[in-house]
């Protein structure tokens, strides 16, 4: 098979799908980003909730609910009649799989970075810093 996918496929987007998408990421990150700043308690242990809350948001939401609505956005016609040039499209299995590793690591990510001391003295503030 010598033919290539722009032969293959004629691709088009929808612009309203693409720009609902980019607002899906950055509401997803401002919220992610909001919570995160709230991952430790008072008395500096990590808060669970948070730390969970933080993941779903950027990481279901910022990450996945995006990626799904940019690939709904994409629309693609077939122009072969071969059908098994093209592989079947994921599983339910397999997108919940993917959407729990995002959502997890995600999370850890906040983690990591909440029990970093050298990033806390980097986003204290100033005066804080020389006191």
């Amino acid at each position: 098979m010598n033919e290539t996918v722009s032969t293959l496929v004629d691709t088009s987007c929808n612009q309203g799908m693409v720009l609902l998408s980019f607002v899906i990421a950055v509401m997803g990150s401002i919220v992610a980003l909001t919570v995160a700043t709230r991952v430790r308690n008072a008395d500096g242990k990590i808060h669970t909730t948070n730390v969970l809350s933080t993941g779903v948001a950027l990481g279901g939401i910022g990450v996945w609910a995006r990626l799904f609505t940019g690939m709904y956005a994409a629309e693609f016609v077939c122009t072969t009649t071969d059908r098994g040039a093209f592989p079947e499209g994921f599983g339910y299995v397999a997108s919940f799989t993917m959407a729990t590793i995002v959502v997890v690591g995600s999370a850890l990510a906040v983690v990591l970075i909440s029990i970093d001391q050298r990033f806390q003295a980097m986003h204290r503030p100033a005066t804080a810093m020389w006191a």
